[in-house]
């Protein structure tokens, strides 16, 4: 066999699986979570009130898929709408309603000049007059509470009822805050009166488990060997992101074909790492805010490794207006998000102080902060 690569042969066998939008049709390792939310939806199946649902869990656990894998399998049925809305850029009510209404009437309405009130009672309307329910995914839904959005939204979607008779529509809220709750006014935590289904962080096992299914779906047999995967694997646990894998094997199997090899190789892996790292943290980036960005540049500028929690607060409160409590917010959020990591030590004069580093190397945030802040 020609172990040198063809510059027309190409190591893919499907490089769509690599893609951080690809939707497996198997969602491995997350069946209860799964039928739980199929359970949940069941009553709309019936003409009745779904059950409102959060999904919550760090990033890339699953929760995303879920709510398409479910979607997909809706599609076919006739006695239900759905629309997934993707809050990091419908980020305000009326840009939610406005995909709400291009899922149901298939067509956008125009992009300036229509009211909210407008737009609501078209889509109310039609729930009214063809009694379907209507399941709506808010993923991401924390970003709404930024633009202080999420009260609204929910309001006027789980109130819609109060004004148009046999509407019935339920919500499927995805958040990766740990505490969410305190996105909610109590107003909207007593209306949406949502079941939790929680997606916690992929075992060791597990992340070789999705890895695994995916090279084999998405490269020709004998690309990437066992010992490659594993250290692959390895990497991706210690990162805490599965999206770091699959980047990982991306860049891998592109550096190997780049260098006419027919498999990856242990220099190809050092590629891959470099270049995931940058993929990945400017892709998390994009769903920050100004203030959670400075906090990162602020860790990032520190000349040791790690900065307590007073110390860091005392940096970001010289450039930028931030209350202690929203400081901790943030703190936490990029905590969840796995780009920084926190340790607890000693006690401070407000409680607790917490140790804070980058899980990223300081090059790679300080060069995707400057892209983001230009």
């Amino acid at each position: 066999m020609n172990e040198i690569l063809m510059r027309d042969e190409t190591l893919f066998k499907n490089p769509e699986v690599f893609e951080f939008d690809y939707v497996p049709d198997i969602l491995l390792f997350r069946d209860s979570q799964l039928q739980s939310l199929k359970f949940n939806i069941f009553p709309a199946l019936k003409g009745l009130s779904p059950i409102n649902t959060i999904l919550i869990g760090p990033p890339a656990t699953g929760k995303t898929s879920a709510v398409k894998i479910l979607f997909r399998e809706l599609e076919e049925e006739e006695k239900i709408y759905t629309a997934y809305v993707n809050c990091n850029i419908d980020h305000t009510r009326h840009l939610v309603f406005s995909r709400i209404f291009r899922e149901i009437f298939g067509f956008s309405p125009p992009s300036s000049g229509v009211p909210f009130s407008q737009l609501f009672e078209k889509i109310m309307s039609r729930l009214s007059r063809e009694r379907k329910p209507l399941i709506v995914a808010l993923d991401d839904a924390g970003a709404l509470f930024h633009e202080k959005e999420l009260d609204s939204v929910l309001n006027s979607l789980l109130r819609a009822y109060e004004m148009f008779e046999g509407v019935k529509v339920g919500v499927i809220a995805v958040f990766s805050e740990p505490d969410f709750r305190s996105l909610m006014s109590s107003k909207s935590v007593s209306i949406f009166q949502a079941q939790e289904i929680s997606f916690p962080p992929y075992k060791k096992e597990e992340i070789y488990g999705i890895l695994e299914k995916r090279v084999f779906s998405g490269l020709y047999s004998g690309v990437m060997g066992d010992e490659i995967l594993e250290k692959i694997v390895e990497e991706t646990e210690k990162v805490g992101d599965l999206r770091f894998g699959i980047s990982m094997i991306k860049y891998a199997v592109l550096y190997a074909e780049k260098n006419a090899r027919r498999r990856v190789v242990e220099e190809d892996l050092a590629f891959a790492v470099e270049e995931s790292q940058k993929h990945i943290f400017t892709s998390i980036l994009s769903s920050l805010n100004e203030k959670e960005l400075k906090i990162l540049e602020k860790i990032s500028e520190v000349e040791e490794d790690v900065i307590n929690s007073g110390e860091l607060y005392r940096a970001v409160k010289e450039e930028i207006e931030m209350g202690y409590t929203r400081f901790y917010e943030s703190l936490n959020k990029l905590d969840n998000m796995r780009l920084i990591h926190m340790d607890f030590t000693g006690r401070g004069h407000r409680g607790r102080t917490r140790m804070i580093r980058l899980r990223y190397p300081k090059e790679i945030v300080r060069e995707s902060l400057k892209m983001m802040m230009r």
